[in-house]
C-alpha cells in the first residue's frame, strides 16, 4: 500500500487520510513495519481537481457563435475542431506549455505547481479575450 505520511517536529509519522488512519490502529505499539521512504513532494490532488474544474468551466463557457473566431485567433489550425470541450482545451494547454502529461506518476508537485500556474493564466488570458470578441 502506498500511503502519505507526515512527518512531526519530533520525527514521528502521522497518517495522512482517513484509510490509513484505520489500517495504523491495527498496527501494536512497538511492531516493526517495512516501510520505504520517498523524499519527493506528492501531488496535490485538491490542486488537480481546481485545476480540471477550472478548465471545465471555461471550456462549457464558450459560447458557441465565439468559439470558432476565437480559438481561430489562438490557433489558426483549430478550425477543424467541430466541438470544444474540456479535453481539447487541456490537449491545446500541455501544447502551448510543452508538456507531455500531467499525470500524478509522470509529474512531482513542484512541476504540477508550475504547470497550474501557467496554464490557468492562459484559461484566465482567453477568458479575457473572449469578452472582447464580437460576434
Amino acid at each position: 500500500m502506498k500511503a502519505i505520511l507526515k512527518v512531526q517536529d519530533d520525527y514521528a509519522l502521522i497518517a495522512q487520510g482517513e484509510s490509513l488512519k484505520k489500517l495504523m490502529c491495527l498496527v501494536m505499539p512497538g511492531v516493526e513495519v517495512e516501510a520505504q521512504i520517498s523524499t519527493e513532494r506528492s501531488r496535490s490532488l485538491p490542486q488537480h481537481r481546481m485545476y480540471f474544474k477550472r478548465l471545465h468551466e471555461f471550456a462549457e463557457n464558450i459560447p458557441e457563435k465565439t468559439a470558432g473566431v476565437f480559438w481561430q485567433n489562438i490557433l489558426n489550425d483549430l478550425s477543424i475542431v467541430e466541438q470544444i470541450d474540456a479535453d481539447i482545451v487541456h490537449e491545446l494547454i500541455k501544447k502551448i506549455l510543452d508538456v507531455k502529461s500531467t499525470a500524478f506518476h509522470r509529474m512531482d508537485q513542484d512541476a504540477a505547481n508550475e504547470y497550474c500556474t501557467r496554464a490557468l493564466g492562459l484559461i484566465d488570458r482567453w477568458e479575457a479575450g473572449m469578452q472582447g470578441v464580437k460576434l
